[in-house]
This record gives structure tokens, sequence and C-alpha cells, in this order.
């Protein structure tokens, strides 16, 4: 119930002789100008507290992104600059971890490549070699000599 002055009041019946009365404050909807204020301060500070606490974060999380960027442009160099004491330091250290792993099997695989070259040229340069020995002999009994010569030689290293 309202008043003639505005103000809210509710009324109990506790039994035939009392009557509970309670006023009400004014309505939440009437603020007035010192606490929108005091609102609008309260939230800004709440927003300044969360900034200053994710703006360590999103800094370190740029500086790994960039990072990562550049490792996948094949710098082959992953150098983050993410200190121990950070959130996302061990995220960090497993991307470390994993350009290590990353490295170690491009150099498997160069080594692996030049072995299979190495393996592969040895026997077509010693086949070329007796070819040539070949075109400069001068009858067919010197060429089937270097033929068989080049099989005798050849025969024991390809079975290895």
């Amino acid at each position: 119930m309202r008043s003639s002055t505005g103000d809210s009041w509710v009324l109990k019946r506790i039994d035939d002789a009392h009557v509970l009365a309670l006023k009400s404050p004014e309505p939440a909807g009437q603020k007035g100008p010192l606490e929108w204020g005091l609102t609008i301060m309260f939230y800004a500070l709440i927003a300044l507290v969360l900034m200053f606490w994710i703006w360590p974060l999103t800094r370190d999380l740029r500086v790994l992104e960039k990072a990562a960027a550049q490792y996948g442009n094949r710098n082959w160099r992953f150098d983050a600059g993410i200190k121990p004491h950070s959130q996302i330091y061990p995220l960090a250290q497993t991307f470390r971890r994993m350009a290590a792993r990353i490295d170690g099997l491009i150099a498997s695989h160069k080594d692996m490549s030049n072995a299979v070259s190495h393996e592969i040229k040895t026997p077509l340069s010693r086949m070329q070699f007796e070819i040539e020995l070949a075109q400069q002999a001068h009858s067919m009994a010197e060429v089937k000599a270097s033929l068989a010569n080049f099989k005798t030689i050849s025969m024991p290293s390809m079975a290895s």
C-alpha cells in the first residue's frame, strides 16, 4: 500500500488486536546521481583489476603466437621469451620440446637422404666408369673383359 507521501507500507494482521506495519525503502528504480556514480566507479574498478590481471597473459600469448608463426615459416628456431613465472610457461616449454623434436626429425631425414643418395650414386658411378672403359675398348674381347671385371667387383657390394 502507498501513502499520500509516496512511501510504501506493508501491513500484516498478527491477531485481532495487533497489526504489523513495515515501511519499505524507496523503490530500487529511483537511484540518485551519487548512487549511479558509485555503481559506475565500482564496475570500472572491477574492469581495471581484470585488465591488469589479463594483460600479462595476453602479452605472453601474443609472444608465443609470434614465435610459433616464425617457426612455421621455416625459421627453424623457436625462441619465445616467456618467463618462468608466466602462466603459459608450461605451454611455451611444450612448444620448445615439439620444435626440438621436429628439428631432430628434419636432421634425421637429411642424414637418411644423404645416405640413400650415396648408396645409389656409388654403384651408378661404378657402372658409368665401366661403360666408359667399355666404350674406349678397341676389341670385343676388351669389352667382355671390362664387363666381366665389373660383374665380379660390383656383385659383392650390391648384395650388402
